[in-house]
């Protein structure tokens, strides 16, 4: 009856997941780790100069997930037995009149062998056990900007599905397809008065409301004839939580104490008060009359009546999510691995959903309690009851959602958010059946090029991986909307058959040519790309790899061209060359070679930033890919760089007009950026308004701001908001900013801190540090104020002795009793104003040691003295606008640096 529908939200990517990529040719990135490289096979010559490393990159990358890792692609290890074959390298790609790369001959791969063409079709048993429910996918139907409410702390649907009840300073009732409220019966907007509804709730009946106030205040509010029938002061302080029982004789209240108060619902008389055994309660809601359950340390349910404890449903700390079904028989509540319905009758568990839920996750089971709904900061989730299966995940950000609800008699749903806005949402079948239709019509994946990157609403619509059938029994590790990882308890070849046929399904078809590495099946449909590893993970289990690649084809990517190269190896998920030239050159000649065609550099908004003197990370955006370009030196021969290529799909990438060249951007959970823009004001608001709306934002008016220095745009695409602001600046460009947060993570927003004199006074020059018994010279990282040296010392005691001594000697004192151990010591120096740390661990058998903190001064030239940088560094240092117009010059600088030494 349904159709699945594929679509992918954010990028998370495979933590833990082993890739492997040619020796020296990883990222420089600080938070690469190296694991032990399996045994390789060849002479030791071979194994020493062209070894296979594992890697595993880990959070630095631009687009991944908090937990996430970007990685470099599997595929490189197949050429390890042929890189040092001189006739295979390819040429330097030709440059098109375009300015593009054009798409050179396949390149030192593997030889392919064919798919296998008598793979077995499944066996009846195999179909029987590999069924899985589908599901039609839910579309934005409608979406309504109540401005008027001001920041809106709940909203809930009426009983009778007609109408949306909001409340903030406000508490106004809309009806569901109008802007304007049909009546407002509290409004504090203009009072200048400080009360905010705190809690809200609707008798089960819809005949009537309650509101409690941050001021303790609770009203109660007749809905047919709109008047408020009772109020009570009920605390001192506000009322956070309000339960209506289901026959809506009694509610009960809690403020912030481990004390209930059960109340009369027609007088508000209290009938009794009683304390529960948790801490901070923040969950409050009837399963059945007389019996309620309670959610803070942990969760309980108790008798309303005699005010004693009936349940320990869950021993779970801090998991407030709970809700009764609308025809009373269930119940759900949180605990730390999952949610899990309760049976009311019984008295007992059933179907548990496990996954990851925030501990307020908001919960409304559907009317005819075949479906929940989910929602959180990050997503909206529709989970099917019959087997838990996941049916849809509708990511969000922008905007907190203050409420959720579904229409009764429907399979739509309402969801509020703090703002004001009132989405609602349905099937394909429930919109015809409604009047509605989606709003966002689906993105055109007709003659996607491999040579251009698609947007991020077409690479997004191919595949939802999140919501992509398993295998019975898997149990997740990653289940990210482009990548899916898990270990099911089946062998290879069935792992393989069972995707097999549900990619299938879906349209996706195998590759006639096999993956070069062994065990990786490969997928396409309308351009994109599926990449499937299936391997042994135990005698019984295997792993699964699932990883939705995108459509752009890594061989059109720009090659520097400066100097000679050397082709290692290519395909369209890795490129890999050497070359002689300085890096310096080819930093610049990347930069520019890439802008050329129609990339843009960016450094990482919210991300600390440390580069090696000798190696470069570079990061690319084009629509929605994201290509990172790590430069390191050839261990083999150290006057060579390799220059290795990686690609992930950015699903937050947003347009950027082509001459900003350089940003400062993020898109791990949401969009944010910096940019510089030679547009003017008005030229810079057709262009997000052309771009954004051409990959499927609709543009609101609501909240939309127009002057002659600023314009603030607002846009949606599904539950997510974006709010784009332009900005005139003094020589006529136009400053982009989008997201919050940005002064403190800019380095083009963030103002100079200003300088604390008694530091000042008090601290120590890094240029004076003493750097004792050095066994190497010592590292200073001025971006990231900390200086690092190893010390010719085997005991992390005796160095910090040693340091202690010295730091005495010059009117430092020790605070605290620090860490002294054989394997970390830690201690804190004050003086005056000032502070800064020692941390010492053992490396190779000496004392490796980070001095930092804000009495470390870094005022005084440098004992290294100048220093070639990253013209990402560069920029940052000096505040400079981000932007290609200073390339040259920061070039030139660096030349003369490099030549003084």
């Amino acid at each position: 009856m349904k159709q699945w529908q594929v679509r992918s939200k954010y990028f998370v990517v495979a933590l833990g997941c082993i890739v492997f990529v040619i020796s020296g040719c990883g990222s420089s990135t600080d938070n690469q780790q190296t694991s032990t490289p399996p045994a390789s096979t060849g002479d030791p010559s071979e194994q020493q100069n062209d070894a296979v490393a594992v890697t595993q990159n880990a959070g630095e990358s631009s687009n991944n997930t908090a937990e996430g890792t970007r990685q470099s692609d599997s595929n490189a290890i197949a050429a390890r037995a042929e890189q040092s074959s001189p006739e295979k390298s390819s040429p330097v790609p030709k440059a098109t009149e375009s300015g593009r790369s054009e798409n050179p001959d396949p390149v030192v791969m593997a030889k392919p062998q064919p798919v296998d063409p008598a793979v077995a079709p499944p066996t009846a048993d195999q179909l029987a056990r590999w069924e899985r429910p589908v599901f039609e996918p839910f579309e934005l139907l409608a979406c309504r900007e109540r401005t008027s409410l001001g920041i809106a702390t709940a909203m809930m649907l009426t009983p009778d599905g007609q109408h949306v009840l909001a409340a903030g300073q406000q508490i106004s009732l809309f009806p569901l397809d109008s802007d304007q409220p049909n009546h407002v019966f509290v409004d504090q907007v203009d009072t200048g008065k400080q009360q905010i509804i705190k809690s809200l709730a609707i008798a089960p009946n819809g005949q009537w409301f309650a509101a409690g106030d941050s001021e303790g205040l609770m009203r109660i509010f007749d809905l047919g004839q709109q008047t408020e029938t009772t109020s009570k002061q009920l605390y001192p302080t506000g009322i956070a939580l309000i339960a209506i029982a289901p026959d809506g004789n009694e509610l009960a209240t809690a403020s912030y104490t481990d004390e209930i108060s059960i109340w009369s619902s027609d007088s508000l008389q209290l009938k009794r008060s009683f304390k529960v055994d948790t801490n901070n309660v923040s969950g409050l809601a009837y399963i059945a009359p007389n019996q309620i359950a309670v959610a803070g340390e942990t969760t309980t349910s108790w008798d309303t009546e005699k005010g004693v404890l009936l349940h320990q449903l869950s021993a779970g700390r801090y998991c407030y999510a709970m809700a009764r079904s609308g025809d009373g028989k269930l119940f759900v509540f949180a605990e730390s691995d999952g949610l899990q319905l309760w049976d009311v009758a019984k008295e007992n568990r059933g179907l548990k959903l496990f996954d990851d839920f925030a501990n307020n996750e908001l919960v409304a089971f559907s009317p005819n309690q075949n479906s929940l709904l989910t929602a959180n900061g990050s997503n909206l989730r529709v989970w099917d009851l019959a087997g838990g299966d996941l049916a849809d995940v509708l990511d969000t950000y922008g905007s907190p959602i203050v409420g959720i609800d579904w229409i009764p008699g429907t399979e739509r749903f309402v969801v509020g958010s703090s703002n004001g806005t009132t989405r609602v949402w349905g099937s394909a079948t429930a919109a015809a059946g409604s009047g509605l239709r989606p709003l966002i019509e689906p993105a055109n994946l007709v003659g996607l090029s491999a040579s251009e990157p698609a947007n991020p609403n077409q690479a997004m619509q191919a595949i939802d991986l999140r919501v992509f059938p398993r295998l019975n029994g898997g149990k997740k590790s990653i289940a990210g909307a482009t990548q899916l990882m898990y270990t099911a308890p089946a062998t290879v070849e069935e792992a393989q058959g069972f995707h097999r046929y549900h990619l299938g399904k879906l349209g996706w078809t195998e590759k006639a040519e096999a993956a070069p590495t062994p065990g990786t099946l490969q997928f396409q449909k309308q351009g994109f790309m599926l990449s499937l590893s299936c391997y042994s993970a135990s005698s019984t289990d295997t792993m699964i790899s699932l990883s939705h690649v995108g459509n752009y084809d890594l061989r059109f990517a720009p090659k520097f061209d400066a100097a000679p190269i050397e082709q290692v190896y290519e395909n369209e998920n890795t490129a890999i060359y050497r070359t002689k030239a300085d890096l310096l050159q080819i930093e610049t000649n990347l930069i520019r070679k890439f802008h050329a065609d129609g990339w843009t550099a960016y450094s990482r908004l919210h991300t600390g930033h440390r580069e090696e003197p000798d190696a470069r990370s570079l990061a690319f955006l084009r629509n929605g890919v994201d290509v990172q370009v790590s430069v390191s030196r050839f261990p083999a021969d150290p006057s060579a760089f390799t220059v290795q290529y990686s690609r992930s799909l950015q699903e937050n990438a947003l347009p950027i007009p082509s001459d900003c060249g350089f940003v400062e951007f993020d898109g791990s959970t949401r969009p944010l950026l910096v940019a510089n823009t030679s547009l003017t004001l008005a030229q810079a608001g057709k262009f997000y308004e052309t771009e954004l709306v051409s990959q499927g934002w609709l543009a609101r008016e609501a909240g939309r701001v127009d002057s002659e220095e600023s314009i603030w745009m607002p846009f949606v695409q599904g539950q997510k908001d974006l709010l784009v602001g332009l900005i005139r600046q003094k020589d006529g460009r136009t400053l982009i900013r989008v997201g919050d947060d940005l002064d403190r993570s800019s380095w083009q927003l963030s103002k100079p801190k200003p300088v604390d004199q008694k530091n000042l006074a008090s601290g120590i020059q890094a240029a004076d540090f003493p750097i004792m018994n050095a066994a190497a010279p010592a590292t200073y990282d001025v971006d990231g104020k900390q200086i690092q040296f190893l010390m010719d010392e085997t005991s992390l005691v005796k160095a910090g002795e040693t340091y202690e001594a010295e730091f005495i000697k010059q009117g430092w004192k020790t605070e605290g009793a620090g860490i002294r151990e054989a394997d970390y010591v830690f201690i804190t120096f004050v003086k005056g104003g000032s502070e800064f740390g020692l941390r010492a661990r053992l490396n190779e058998g000496k004392a490796a040691l980070i001095i930092s903190g804000d009495g470390i001064l870094w005022d005084k030239p440098l004992p290294t003295g100048d220093q070639v940088i990253s013209y990402e560094t560069w920029q940052s240092r000096n505040h400079y606008p981000a932007g290609l117009d200073r390339l040259d010059q920061y070039q030139k600088e660096m030349e003369a640096i490099a030549a003084s030494k």
